[in-house]
C-alpha cells in the first residue's frame, strides 16, 4: 500500500506476514469448499468429451476397415487385464473374418490377428468409463447380443496378458458395416458413464449421467446423444 510521509514524500508499505497469511487461508478455504462441485462438474462433462472422442475413434476404425479391407475391431477390455485397462481402454486390432456365433449366449467370438501399426491403447478420462456394450442403450447387469475378440496378444502389458480371450468389440467389416452373425443382427450400442473400477468392481456414480453411442446395423453410421 502507499501512504504519505512529511514533506510531500511518498512511501511504500507492504502487507504484513499476518496480512499475507490471513489472504493465503481465505484462498485455501474458498478452494476446499469448492473442490467438490469443480471435481463433479469435470467428471460430468468428461463423460461428454469422453462420447465425442469415442464417436471418432468408431469412426476411425470403420475408415480403417473400409480403406484396407480387413475385419477391424476396437476392443473395450472389461477383465483379464488390470483395472485401469478394463472399461476405460480402448486399441484397435485386425481380427479374423469369420466369426462363431452362440445363441446361449448371443456372443459372435472372433479371433485376434493382429494390432493396427502404430496404434496404441487410448484411455478414457479419468471418471469416465464404459458401462454397457451390446443391442440396447442404457447399463444393465447383463449383456445381450455383442462381439467379443479372443486370442488378443498383449504382452506390452505383461507376461500374464499373453493371449486374453472374451473382450468385447464393436466389429466392422470391410464395407463398413458392424460384424456381427445375421441371428444377433441389429445395432450396437456402447454406453458411456461415471463410474471407476476398482478391484473386479465396477463403481458407479452419477448414473443418471449416462451417453449412448449408436452404431447403425445396415449402415454402420455413428452417433452419440441417444437415449
Amino acid at each position: 500500500m502507499t501512504v504519505m510521509c512529511r514533506k510531500n514524500r511518498i512511501c511504500r508499505s507492504g502487507f504484513t506476514l499476518i496480512e499475507m497469511l490471513v489472504v493465503i487461508a481465505i484462498i485455501g478455504i474458498m478452494m476446499f469448499i469448492g473442490l467438490p462441485s469443480f471435481e463433479k462438474l469435470l467428471t460430468g462433462s468428461g463423460v461428454e468429451l469422453t462420447a465425442r472422442n469415442m464417436t471418432s475413434k468408431l469412426g476411425m476404425t470403420r475408415n480403417y476397415a473400409i480403406s484396407n479391407r480387413k475385419y477391424v475391431a476396437l476392443l473395450m477390455p472389461t477383465s483379464g487385464l488390470p483395472d485401469q485397462y478394463c472399461y476405460g481402454a480402448t486399441r484397435m486390432c485386425i481380427v479374423k473374418s469369420a466369426g462363431t456365433y452362440d445363441s446361449g449366449s448371443l456372443v459372435t467370438k472372433y479371433t485376434f490377428q493382429q494390432w493396427v501399426q502404430g496404434e496404441s491403447w487410448d484411455f478414457l478420462n479419468v471418471g469416465s468409463s464404459i458401462v454397457h456394450l451390446d443391442n440396447t442403450p442404457g447399463f444393465s447387469a447383463t449383456y445381450a447380443a455383442h462381439e467379443e475378440v479372443d486370442g488378443v496378444k498383449c504382452t506390452d502389458i505383461g507376461p500374464s496378458c499373453a493371449s486374453v480371450d472374451n473382450m468385447k468389440a464393436i466389429i466392422f467389416k470391410p464395407a463398413g458395416k458392424i460384424a456381427c452373425d445375421t441371428s444377433a443382427y441389429d445395432n450396437r450400442f456402447v454406453t458411456l458413464g461415471e463410474a471407476v473400477f476398482s478391484s473386479g468392481i465396477l463403481v458407479r456414480k452419477n448414473t443418471s449421467n449416462e451417453v449412448n453411442i449408436k452404431i447403425e446395423k445396415y449402415t454402420g453410421r455413428i452417433s452419440y446423444g441417444i437415449d
